[in-house]
């Protein structure tokens, strides 16, 4: 089972805009549910919820999404031919069909964080997650699997995929960290006021004000903030991921 996030190749999600969809592996042979555009520096919630066992020993699934700053944008897949027993979890892969050295320009411009992952038995006891990189291109990418990442006033931790040579890919001075002074020019808060984990834009504060630099592709993110609207509470406490910046792209991330 793997949610995907892709950008490059329209798959129905429009041109130029990142695509999210619920993918299974062995229906037999790939499947998945229609992608929808979901935003650049948006955050998405992700499950993957058991069901039941069936007499031949494959299990009954359900994985699902919902955008934090657009509710509507949301998705079910039932699964009907999954193994009933979990081996392995992978909570950040990235596929890449160019490399940096093709045309740097066309990685993302941003961190790719995927926090608050958790993995619970069929009576809700939490089991514990160790985390190990595995790092096909390490001149192309960079992995961090214990990062500390605090969001909403709560502290989690987080996987951190970043891309060489843009790493942050911020000016010198500039920075894409909370900035509550230049939040709303910088992209640093969900449209329900809340802060995101990092600002849409590299930010800096200075005499003139605000500057900003580097930021998202101005068609495909919307910049109104609207006050006072609480999260989705059916999937408050699910796994989190943000939408990287992107100037160009052609890239595949796999949950």
């Amino acid at each position: 089972m793997q949610p995907v996030l892709t950008y490059g190749a329209d798959y129905g999600q429009g041109n130029g805009k990142w695509g999210f969809a619920n993918w299974f592996s062995d229906c037999p042979g790939y499947c998945h549910d229609p992608y929808q555009a979901v935003e650049e520096g948006d955050t998405l919630y992700f499950y993957m919820q058991w069901k039941e066992t069936y007499a031949n020993g494959s299990a009954h699934w359900e994985m699902g999404y919902q955008s934090y700053n657009h509710p509507e944008t949301r998705s079910t897949l039932q699964v009907y031919h999954a193994r009933p027993d979990v081996s392995c979890i992978w909570a950040t892969e990235a596929e890449f069909y160019l490399t940096p050295q093709d045309d740097p320009s066309k990685l993302p411009q941003s961190y790719y964080y995927t926090w608050d992952l958790k993995a619970t038995d069929r009576n809700g006891r939490e089991i514990p997650l160790h985390w190990q990189p595995h790092i096909g291109d390490p001149a192309g990418m960079s992995i961090m699997c214990d990062v500390s990442l605090s969001n909403n006033c709560r502290n989690f931790k987080a996987t951190e995929l970043s891309y060489i040579p843009y790493y942050d890919s911020c000016p010198r001075g500039y920075s894409r960290a909370w900035n509550a002074q230049c939040a709303a020019e910088c992209g640093c808060n969900n449209l329900d006021g809340t802060p995101k984990v990092t600002c849409d834009y590299c930010c800096m504060r200075s005499a003139n004000g605000c500057q900003r630099s580097n930021g998202p592709t101005p068609a495909t993110t919307t910049r109104q903030v609207v006050r006072g609207r609480a999260p989705p509470p059916r999937l408050q406490e699910r796994p989190q991921l943000q939408v990287p910046a992107l100037s160009k792209g052609g890239a595949a991330y796999t949950l």
